[in-house]
């Protein structure tokens, strides 16, 4: 089942999307036309903030969206030596189109569950108080 949804917020670079069906996992790719978004958070049930990487078409309340259920990942390898590239991996340098076999996420890893807590310590400043 395709994941679509619609724009029901605009705030600068930041699209809030209500999802009908099922809602996309974070830093996966969405589409609204032209424009590719980042999935950032869900900050409520079927609603994600989406990042606007590129600004193809202007957005509007309303607008479709497609989720693509890929991770945001460029080329690498020995095929991407002395070559430019843009955030989504596709060649800007006008020497023809990437043959690599590996793509890595941009995002990387990360930590999913940590701790926070107050650390009780005192700060030597230098800085006197009268």
């Amino acid at each position: 089942m395709k994941k679509t949804g619609k724009v029901i917020s605009i705030s600068g670079q930041i699209v809030r999307v209500l999802w009908q069906n099922e809602v996309p996992t974070i830093n996966t790719l969405a589409l609204a036309g032209k424009n590719k978004m980042l999935v950032l958070r869900v900050p409520v049930e079927s609603q994600t903030d989406c990042l606007i990487l590129t600004n193809s078409e202007p957005l509007r309340l309303g607008s479709e969206v497609f989720s693509t259920d890929e991770e945001l990942s460029i080329p690498v390898g020995e095929e991407l030596l002395s070559r430019v590239i843009n955030t989504f991996g596709e060649p800007i340098d006008g020497h023809g189109e990437l043959k690599t076999k590996e793509r890595t996420g941009i995002l990387g890893e990360y930590q999913r569950n940590f701790e926070v807590g107050p650390e009780i310590s005192v700060w030597e400043t230098g800085i006197k108080a009268v």
